[in-house]
C-alpha cells in the first residue's frame, strides 16, 4: 500500500471511528472489533487507536464509569456489571475504580428496586421470597446482598 492509499484508508477509518464514538463511549476492545470490520489492516487500526488514546478521544476509564452509571440506573447488580466490564477487557484496576462509587450502596439500591417492583410488604411465603431472590440474582446481585435487602415474613 503506497502512502496515498494509506492516508485514504486511515482517513476513512478515522471517519468510522468518529462516527462510532459520537454515539457513545466505547472501550478500546470494542472499538478495535468494530474497526476490524472496516479494514483488515491491523497496523492502521493500531495507529488510529494510539492517536485516539493520545488525544483522549478514547478512554477505557471513561467507558467503565459510563457503563457503571448506566447499569446502576437500570438496576443491574455488581456481579453482572463486573462480568460485563471484563467482557470489554477493562483492567481490574479500572473496574475497581469505576465501581468504587457504588460499593457502599448496593444493598440500599436493591431495597429500592425490591420495593419498586414488589411493594413494601414482605413475601407471604418462602416460595415468593425465592422467586424474588432468583429475579435479583439474575440481575447480578449476590446472595448476601439479597438476604440483606429482601425482607422475609416472620411467619415462615
Amino acid at each position: 500500500m503506497d502512502d496515498v492509499e494509506r492516508k485514504k484508508a486511515l482517513s476513512a477509518l478515522w471517519a468510522s471511528a468518529m462516527n462510532v464514538l459520537a454515539r457513545r463511549e466505547q472501550s478500546e476492545f470494542e472499538l478495535r472489533r468494530k474497526l476490524g470490520r472496516k479494514t483488515e489492516s491491523l497496523d492502521l487500526i493500531d495507529e488510529l487507536i494510539e492517536v485516539l488514546l493520545h488525544d483522549d478521544l478514547l478512554s477505557d476509564e471513561r467507558f467503565a464509569r459510563m457503563l457503571c452509571r448506566s447499569r446502576f440506573n437500570k438496576g443491574v447488580g455488581p456481579v453482572r456489571l463486573e462480568h460485563e466490564l471484563n467482557q470489554h477487557q477493562i483492567t481490574s484496576e479500572l473496574i475497581e475504580a469505576a465501581m468504587a462509587k457504588y460499593s457502599d450502596g448496593w444493598v440500599e439500591h436493591l431495597q429500592v428496586l425490591n420495593s419498586r417492583k414488589y411493594g413494601e410488604a414482605p413475601p407471604e411465603d418462602y416460595k415468593a421470597w425465592a422467586k424474588r431472590a432468583r429475579f435479583f440474582q439474575q440481575r447480578g446481585f449476590s446472595s448476601t446482598q439479597i438476604r440483606q435487602a429482601v425482607p422475609r415474613a416472620a411467619s415462615w
